[in-house]
This record gives structure tokens, sequence and C-alpha cells, in this order.
């Protein structure tokens, strides 16, 4: 990755589309901060407004941040699991007390689903604001005539999918949903709010959707969170009046009806990643990047004959719709720097893979689940959520000031 003042000229000069990219609930690190990476190694350029960044006095969430390592020593971190913050953002005082740092417990949610639609409503409203102002004051470095992509990871990809602005929308070039599967569950309040952009989305911009078989929170096999939290008894009979009707068994756990509700572009697909959970990059990460590689570079073509990959690595289910194998499915298996596990590669990514820190041949100990070890990194970095009994009254209203930071995450890379 370049310097911070490699990378100023870089932009200056350099004609680049820009990737708005949302991070998921934990912030920048593990998947989020790889799709970051590949964006960089692109050689586009990625604007990472940071959810955890908001000052300390407005009690809504923060992560202390690192110091950023710079050139080799940032591109040696790809698999990475932590490099943007020193602390982590939870309920309780020692870890900031921060209302709006959550991990999704099962059964806190099917006690209090009311509850916890409203507590989710003002996540995304959170995240909303924050767009909102880099919308509304992008970096003097981007030039006016700069197209965008926007691309979001789990919580980011819900984001993504939501998101609407006037003045984004006349530059936006396509979406990239990574994580989220646009359905009615738990994470969003209405079926209106489950589709795209609640219908104002431009019908001629592609959208990318890709989402694990065995996602861990937004899949539609039974184990996920989703789906455990739509089948339980208690749960059917809350959501038995007309604004929760649209929950419905089973789910089918990608973005597939979304996109043909809203009529969106015939360049637009949902990919299904076969054996992937909630971080793809463990299992399909050459996969990931191949894909994302052609989305970037003609998002109006990509699923008309202009992807080479699809009809290589994946296989059609239906229009729109494709799945594609493990990479490198009968290789072993690697651990990353931070506890995790991943396909070996051998056509590494264009950032290079940290040493090995051992191997280990690893199998699945529960049926249909993938056989690469995943970690739930949403919860790893967060402190066991709360019960319902927590008052809605103790959270803060959101009521934001003009502040985002931004991380201007290195662009255009020689490959």
């Amino acid at each position: 990755l370049l310097a911070r003042g490699e990378a100023a000229a870089c932009v200056r000069r350099c004609h680049l589309r820009w990737v708005i990219v949302c991070h998921g609930s934990s912030g920048l690190t593990y998947t989020s901060w790889r799709w970051v990476a590949k964006v960089a190694a692109l050689g586009y350029g990625a604007l990472v407004p940071d959810s955890f960044a908001h000052a300390r006095a407005l009690g809504l969430r923060r992560r202390e941040p690192a110091q950023l390592p710079v050139g080799e020593a940032l591109a040696s971190r790809y698999w990475a699991g932590n490099i943007a913050y020193e602390t982590p953002c939870g309920w309780n005082a020692a870890e900031g007390g921060y209302p709006l740092c959550y991990s999704t417990d099962v059964d806190s949610v099917v006690a209090d689903p009311e509850g916890w639609t409203e507590f989710y409503e003002r996540i995304f409203l959170l995240r909303q604001r924050e767009l909102d102002y880099l919308v509304s004051h992008l970096p003097a470095f981007i030039r006016g005539d700069a197209r965008f992509i926007l691309l979001g990871q789990s919580e980011g990809g819900m984001v993504a999918a939501r998101y609407h602005h006037p003045a984004l929308e006349e530059r936006l070039d396509g979406r990239v949903i990574a994580a989220w599967s646009c359905e009615h569950n738990y994470y969003v309040g209405s079926a209106v709010a489950a589709g795209l952009c609640g219908g104002r989305c431009r019908r001629s911009t592609p959208v990318l959707n890709i989402i694990g078989s065995e996602d861990e929170f937004f899949g539609a096999r039974n184990f996920s969170k989703a789906s455990r939290i739509a089948a339980s008894s208690s749960m059917r009979g809350r959501f038995s009046n007309l604004r929760r009707s649209s929950w419905r068994q089973p789910l089918e756990g990608h973005c597939l009806a979304a996109l043909r509700r809203g009529g969106l572009s015939p360049a637009s697909a949902a990919v299904v990643l076969r054996g992937a959970g909630h971080d793809t990059s463990l299992t399909h990460d050459n996969t990931v990047r191949d894909l994302l590689s052609e989305f970037l570079a003609a998002p109006t073509r990509f699923a008309q004959g202009g992807s080479l990959s699809l009809p290589l690595l994946c296989r059609r289910r239906a229009s729109q719709l494709f799945e594609c194998d493990e990479d490198g499915a009968a290789e072993g298996v690697s651990e990353t720097e931070a506890g995790l596990v991943h396909a070996t590669y051998h056509f590494p990514p264009r950032l290079p893979l940290p040493p090995e820190e051992g191997r280990a041949n690893l199998a699945s100990k529960d049926e249909g689940l993938p056989r690469v070890v995943r970690a739930a990194h949403n919860e790893a970095a967060m402190v066991p959520m709360p019960g319902s009994s927590t008052p809605l009254a103790s959270w803060p209203p959101l009521l934001l000031p003009p502040l985002c930071l931004l991380l201007v995450v290195a662009a255009g890379l020689s490959r």
C-alpha cells in the first residue's frame, strides 16, 4: 500500500472510481478490512466512514483508534483480525458503556422483538446519517466527475442495500451487498426496509449480492440467527400482525427476490458461495476477488456476459442467481494471525499473505457446516449482549453533529 503522501499525490492526478465501503458491526476488522484491501489492490480508491470514530461525548459508539501501519507493514496484514482499533466497544462501563455496540443474541431478540426492531433501526439511522455527511462533504481531492460504487459487509451490507441519497444516486455505478440477504428478518423493521433503497434506487444501477450458503446470521440454513428467530414459536405469535406478516419461512438467504421486486438491471446478480460462512474470505477469497474485479470494472455488463468468472467458477441456479464452489476444496487450510483458518491459496491475494502460523486438517463436527473453522467475528470483539430488561429509555437519541471521520485507504496500486 502507498504511504499517505504518495496516496494523496496519486488521487490528485488519477481519475479513480471510488468505492465507499460500509464496514460491519465491529468496525474495520476481519473481512471488512479485507474488502478494503481488495478494493485498493484492484486499483480503486476506498472511502471508509468509520462508525466507531464518533466523539466520546455523543455516547453512541466508539473504539479508540490504533496507529495504522503503512507501506509493506500494512500490506502484509491482509489476514489480520484488527489493525484499526486499540479498544473494544461494549455496553458495560469497562468497554465504554456505548449503547449502539452490540452482538445479536437470539434469546434476547425473541424475548423482546419490538425493542430489538427499534434498536436495529437506530443502528441504520446512525449509519445513514454518517453517509449523508460523507456524501455532502466529499474530500476535496475527489474530482467532481468521479463515479462511485457502494459496498457493504454484514451490517454495512444492510446499509448499502437500504441507503439512498439523490446526490450519490446520480453518480453511483453499482452496489455490492455482502453477507446480507435483503430479506425481512429480525434485522429490519419492515418488508419495505428489507428491499433496496425503499424502492427509490435507480433501476439501471447494477447490484452484486455475495453471501455464504452457511451464513451464521442471515443465511437460509436452520442454524442461522435469522432462521432461529423466525422459527421461534413465540416469535410467530408476536409477529402475527400485518406489519410482520412478511416474516416467512423458509428464508432464501440471498437478495434475488429483492432484486426482482425492485425491477433492477439484468446486470445485477445474487451469488451464493457454497460452504461459506459470514466471512466469505476464509473459503472463497479468490472467487470473491475475481467477481469484485469484474463488477468494479464493468458493472453494467457483469451478469450479461461481461463476467468470465461466473460461468467458469459458478453455476446458474436461476435467472440472476448463481452458486459457486469453495476455493481449492481439495486443498489444506492455513491459520491466520488472528487464529482463524482459511483455504490455502496457490494464487494468493494481490496483497501478500503473512507467513503461515500453522496448518490443521480440520473437519466439520456439525452436518452441513463448511470444512473451514469460522469464528463469529462480529461477536468476538463485542461483550455479551445484556438481556432485554435494559430499558429503551436509556438509549440516547440519535442527534449527530456534522461529524464523521473518514479513513481513506490507499488507492491506485500497481498490479
